[in-house]
């Protein structure tokens, strides 16, 4: 054998080595792990700024790619935390998920391998957070300013891409290898931020949306199929074609459940599923992305061959047709104003013109909040956080984030704050991550005193915002008596005019008074009702049972109830912790649990004593004492009758109750809201 040869064999047995050292390690890793933490993973994914949902699994607990629950309702709002609380009882052993869209502010790209991780590279990626899986990466990106949809191995062999309702297995869970999801290192959410999609990637995104689109609308798209003689020859096809049938039942509307590899794409993991209702119909889906119409034909059934009331093409079709309908209702309106030779150009209509004319549905900016060609006003006492909230809008409506949890479409923004600091406030935007190719446009300080109206109608012009941002309105114009009613109204006037000419929203900070306690937050403006009375949106900050709170009242859209918010010293950057009531009584829970522990003893305190020992308020006090029997962290007594008094005793937590309070004092943190996990295991020697 000649020296080369041997070197060769050499080489060859010393990679041999290595690869049996390498299954070795992952044998022994798979024996040490065998399960996921959920408990652990909603609390990895809250310190990152995420929410999580309980993925399924099969009989024997290997984790699939959809969630155990239905997830619809979480696609405009997050879940809250008794819900949260909820899913770590019924599921403590599952994997976890992360939910792509609007709402969660980012899509993913989903690498299955290897080779397809190596033409990603190629095509240029920037900076981003990445998890690796056990076969490849899931890349993260900033949701862009369109929408994203699922699709599997599109645009590339092997990349799939998960976007409106698609979902990526969230770090910490475990593969049935034992493989555990976790960020690649220097890409996790402590390393950078979720970088904006690269041209190329957005392209492509675009280019299936316009064939989308342009398909012709031949084949159901609706996910619901009628259980007659083509639906009993179709489950057949169903079971057939599935490499895995698990017959049980996953939630109260199905009664059997089939689960295996799509046959509508190369699926390495079951992602694919099929349901029989109740009443008689068949539910199909993919969570890797595969339409209801590759779905069908992969099984070789025609969309002929079933009957379904209506297509998504169909849906846009009738949209169109509405909007046509607008276009003939208002020709319509015309021809009936020159027959009856009523036709004007001041703005007003015969009853005749009024019945048929027809207009166009409200377009939200800020869903359900703040509309196109709107009028608004961010009001609040001084140094309750106005500016701060002011600079978090213009940046989510540059982005096209999420405010408040609601959905925000991108504009071009200027933001406008006379009485700031340029350093102050540039520093606050950089420490949001303001990026230069984001849609805004600030300045800080004073501007003329003469015509600042005309000023700002020209810088308007100039910019071409969709959403204008005026901090604060007593820098803008000037008036004698701020409670006077007609002279308010006047002053008002010009932005109104503004909005409706140049297609903007616009957007006031004012100032409130301390009002009086219960006081409707409209009653507590500065000045007039009528800077109240003229704007469609009030968004009110205050200060309410030791957070900083923020309300909406409006003339048309959803009201945004009393909602605590939490503030983040380094990026600046206002997030919503919850429901104001829920946020509270949890921090009311964490003090009684805590109280009780210290001087409860074994027979326990009265709610009376409870109330006086902590000083809250009684209804407070009450609620969380419900809210503890009933998620047992507190224990009752007694019926409350005579002869058996009701009292109350600290139940020692469990480590799986302190996964979400391992943080710290914060109502986001868990349950228990301030109670940290040292304070739990001394209230646990107290009470033992």
């Amino acid at each position: 054998m000649t020296l080369s040869k041997r070197l060769v064999t050499r080489s060859q047995a010393q990679r041999a080595e290595r690869r049996l050292a390498v299954r070795a390690k992952h044998r022994a890793h798979s024996k040490q792990i065998t399960q996921s933490d959920f408990g652990t993973i909603v609390a990895q994914a809250e310190h990152d700024g995420r929410f999580v949902l309980p993925a399924a699994c099969d009989d024997n607990g290997v984790l699939l790619k959809h969630p155990a629950i239905a997830y619809s309702e979480f696609a405009d709002k997050r879940p809250v935390p008794k819900r949260i609380e909820l899913w770590l009882h019924r599921f403590p052993t599952r994997g976890g998920l992360y939910l792509t869209g609007a709402l969660s502010g980012y899509f993913a790209v989903d690498c299955d391998s290897p080779a397809a991780i190596r033409w990603l590279v190629r095509m240029g990626i920037p900076l981003t957070q990445i998890v690796k899986t056990r076969r490849g990466w899931h890349v993260y990106f900033r949701w862009p300013n369109f929408t994203v949809r699922n699709s599997a191995s599109k645009i590339h062999p092997g990349v799939d891409i998960r976007g409106v309702g698609g979902v990526t297995v969230a770090v910490g869970s475990v593969h049935e290898s034992g493989f555990v999801y976790q960020w690649r290192r220097g890409h996790s959410p402590r390393d950078v931020r979720i970088a904006s999609a690269p041209k190329w990637l957005l392209d492509s995104l675009r280019k299936q949306n316009e064939a989308r689109e342009a398909a012709p609308a031949s084949g159901p798209v609706l996910d619901t199929v009628a259980l007659d003689e083509r639906g009993q020859w179709f489950e057949t096809k169903i079971v057939s074609k599935f490499t895995r049938v698990t017959g049980r039942t996953h939630d109260a509307n199905f009664i059997t459940k089939v689960m295996g590899l799509c046959p509508a794409h190369d699926d390495h993991n079951p992602s694919g599923w099929a349901g029989l209702r109740p009443d008689g119909s068949i539910h199909l889906g993919c969570s890797s992305g595969c339409e209801f119409t590759d779905l069908l034909n992969a099984f070789g059934v025609t969309s002929e061959a079933l009957a379904v009331p209506i297509t998504t093409k169909e849906k846009l079709r009738l949209e169109a047709d509405t909007l046509r309908e607008f276009a003939k209702a208002d020709a319509k309106a015309k021809k009936v104003v020159k027959s009856t030779k009523a036709a004007r150009d001041d703005g007003f209509m015969s009853v005749a013109e009024m019945l048929v004319r027809k207009y166009p549905p409200e377009k939200w900016m800020v869903d359900g909040m703040l509309l196109y060609d709107g009028f608004s006003m961010l009001a609040g006492q001084p140094k309750f956080g106005k500016s701060t909230d002011a600079r978090n809008l213009a940046l989510c409506t540059a982005r096209g984030i999420p405010f408040l949890g609601r959905r925000t479409d991108q504009v071009r923004t200027l933001y406008l704050g006379f009485e700031e600091n340029p350093a102050v406030m540039t520093d606050h935007f950089k420490a949001m991550g303001a990026r230069g190719d984001d849609l805004l446009f600030a300045r800080a300080g004073l501007i003329p005193a003469d015509n600042r109206i005309e000023w700002i109608e020209e810088k308007i012009i100039e910019f071409n915002p969709k959403m204008v941002i005026l901090d604060p309105l007593s820098q803008v114009i000037r008036v004698e008596d701020w409670s006077a009613y007609g002279g308010m109204t006047a002053a008002l006037e010009p932005f109104i005019l503004m909005g409706q000419k140049y297609h903007c929203h616009v957007c006031i900070v004012h100032h409130e008074s301390k009002g009086r306690l219960g006081e409707s937050s409209g009653n507590k403006v500065l000045g007039s009702t009528a800077l109240y009375g003229s704007v469609e949106t009030l968004i009110s900050v205050s200060a309410s049972r030791g957070y900083f709170s923020i309300e909406s009242s409006q003339r048309t859209g959803t009201n945004l109830p009393p909602t605590a918010l939490a503030f983040d010293k380094a990026t600046g950057i206002v997030s919503v912790l919850g429901n104001l009531r829920e946020v509270t009584t949890q921090d009311v829970l964490a003090q009684l649990h805590e109280f009780l522990a210290k001087h409860g003893g074994s027979s326990g305190l009265s709610a009376h004593a409870l109330i006086k020992g902590i000083g809250a308020r009684r209804g407070l006090v009450l609620d969380a004492l419900r809210r503890g029997v009933k998620t047992g962290f507190l224990i009752a007594v007694g019926t409350g009758k005579r002869g058996s008094s009701r009292t109350y005793r600290a139940k020692i937590l469990s480590a799986s109750s302190a996964a979400l309070n391992g943080n710290g004092r914060g109502p986001g943190d868990g349950y228990l809201g301030g109670l940290t996990q040292t304070a739990m295991v001394a209230a646990n020697e107290k009470v033992g």
